[in-house]
């Protein structure tokens, strides 16, 4: 048998993914040339068996481009960019794909800089080149520089458009996304998916809900947990239990995440014998899906079923964590929450938070305030909280004092002007309340809403009743 027939031998078990056929293959050969090692090489690295791909590329007597591009590829479908560097800068002279790899490697690795620096540095790009870089651009938010390289490219095709799809939808930016839709040749499931996220994620809720149920040819599991969160938005109204009912009748099948978002929803709008036979069925339960059938069961009341889910959950989070916490509040049991809170391997400011409500809401306002003073770091949420604390005791002035303090710390929010109005009111200090509603706009550019007005309309009216 020539060598030929021997690589074409050994090429056979390659495509079959046959390694202990190819190595047999391959000791037994009589002879070896540069095809051989290199089909040898590909099939280990096709493998994720890098070391063995290594030991080949070693072993060649004569080590080609293609050999060379074999290896740096197999590196880049690993991400691992320091070891693909090394074979780049070894080899004598590169082509479109040495570069091209050599960016998959810097994108998949993480390295988002890298992929961008060896982009400019590539002496020519492909369409294979520009769509990476045109995607790692639009994944990170660089949508003006994804939108320059897809209007310098010559030659455009469905996975170019797709990924600029992506991007716009990612922002929420309706506008752009339905432009580049409108304006693809040809759609696939990618595409139709990207302009319903569009839609969502633009807020166009009742617009996402009519692309779905009419304008999209084709859907999978990914569509629908999209439209499951999507009805989490309108918990309550007829039409979304419906509509939920209608979509879980024709999935075809649920995957772990759709499950999840099922779960969530129905314990959003208290259904909790749904959420606890969707659970049921679950044939695994992520994280995810513990903490969503235990907010379930936290949203009801405080019994023995939640206190035995709690002892099951395999592992904690924050999440779960947080979710009893907030339990424990609602519910005004402030010695169990003050005992959790405690037991939490970590806390986050939302953690300090809920328990700040929890002793101002029963009126302890000094052990409150003395969570709030120990808080490693105060955010907006937790300032407003502690204003709100104060203003239902009735120390206006050091809810006032908090609003103040909230300035130095970041741009205070709507909530944390609305809480400072409400403070304002109560106080009965109509000029430092219109003071507060003219520098919402003159000095953090935020439009007063319905909910500023009516505290200012009821400072008033409780000016009027002094008078």
């Amino acid at each position: 048998m020539g060598l030929s027939q021997w690589n074409s031998l050994l090429a056979a078990n390659a495509r079959r993914k046959n390694l202990d056929g190819v190595k047999s293959v391959f000791d037994r050969m009589p002879l070896r040339d540069a095809i051989s090692y290199t089909i040898m090489l590909n099939a280990y690295a096709r493998s994720a068996r890098i070391e063995l791909a290594v030991e080949i590329f070693t072993q060649m007597p004569h080590k080609d481009l293609v050999a060379s591009n074999s290896l740096v590829e197999a590196f880049a479908q690993l991400g691992h960019l320091e070891e693909a560097l090394r074979v780049f800068h070894a080899m004598p002279l590169w082509d479109v794909v040495t570069w091209t790899s050599l960016l998959t490697a810097s994108i998949r690795g993480g390295h988002a800089e890298a992929a961008f620096s060896v982009f400019q540095r590539m002496p020519a790009w492909d369409l294979v080149s520009s769509t990476a870089m045109l995607a790692e651009y639009a994944d990170h938010g660089r949508l003006e520089a994804a939108r320059d390289i897809l209007l310098a490219m010559e030659l455009r095709d469905r996975a170019c458009l797709n990924a600029m799809l992506a991007g716009y939808a990612k922002k929420g930016l309706l506008e752009e996304a339905t432009r580049v839709f409108q304006g693809m040749p040809e759609l696939d499931l990618i595409s139709w998916n990207s302009m319903l996220l569009a839609l969502v994620q633009g807020g166009s809720y009742a617009e996402a809900q009519r692309f779905f149920n009419e304008a999209m040819s084709q859907w999978d599991i990914v569509s629908a947990t999209m439209m499951l969160n999507l009805f989490s938005q309108m918990i309550g109204s007829e039409y979304q239990a419906a509509a939920v009912a209608a979509l879980c009748e024709s999935l075809p099948v649920h995957d772990e995440i759709s499950s999840t978002a099922l779960l969530s929803l129905h314990a959003q709008s208290a259904r909790m014998e749904e959420a606890k036979v969707v659970f049921d069925l679950m044939p695994d339960h992520s994280l995810a899906a513990w903490n969503a059938i235990l907010a379930a069961y936290c949203g009801n009341n405080l019994d023995e079923a939640v206190e035995r889910l709690w002892n099951r959950i395999p592992v904690l989070d924050l999440v779960s964590w947080n979710t009893m916490l907030g339990a424990y509040i609602r519910e005004g049991r402030i010695h169990e929450s003050k005992r959790l809170f405690d037991a939490m391997p970590e806390k986050n400011p939302y953690s300090w938070t809920l328990l700040v409500y929890g002793y101002a809401q029963l009126g302890l306002l000094e052990r409150a305030l003395g969570v709030f003073v120990a808080m490693p770091e105060k955010d907006l949420v937790a300032l407003t909280a502690m204003m709100d604390s104060y203003t239902r005791n009735a120390a206006f002035d050091r809810a006032v004092e908090i609003f103040n303090e909230a300035k130095l710390v970041e741009s205070p929010d709507r909530a944390c002007f609305a809480s400072a109005l409400v403070a304002c009111s109560h106080w009965g200090r109509v000029g430092m309340g219109m003071r507060v509603l003219d520098s919402m706009e003159r000095d953090y550019g935020l439009i007063p809403g319905e909910q500023h007005y009516r505290c200012v309309s009821d400072l008033w009216a409780r000016a009027a009743e002094r008078v």
